[in-house]
């Protein structure tokens, strides 16, 4: 597995609002810019996983995006969760970020 695209929050004030739209199974407009310049407008064809169902079909249907969820997507975020020092540098070697 390899980490192709990665952005960060502006500020705390930015992730709070992205995660409150999330929450409510709605794609943030930083989000929705981010699927379409690593997805769409690159013509990627695979599917996305996604560990929320709502977010899955919300993104599916504002961005066209095949979106994949279930049991085996949750066992992926979990193995991504336990490597994510490995596959983003600057990562504080720290716990919190299994427990997500």
């Amino acid at each position: 597995m390899k980490l192709k695209a990665f952005k960060k929050f502006k500020d705390t004030k930015d992730a709070l609002k992205s995660v409150e739209k999330l929450m409510k199974g709605k794609l943030s407009k930083g989000l929705e810019k981010f699927l379409d310049k690593n997805m769409v407008q690159k013509a990627i064809e695979d599917e996305l996983c996604v560990a929320d169902q709502k977010l899955g079909k919300a993104i599916q249907e504002k961005l066209g995006l095949t979106c994949k969820t279930g049991k085996t997507v949750n066992e992926l975020m979990r193995c991504i969760r336990f490597q994510m020092q490995s596959l983003i540098s600057g990562l504080e070697d720290s716990a919190q970020y299994k427990q997500m």
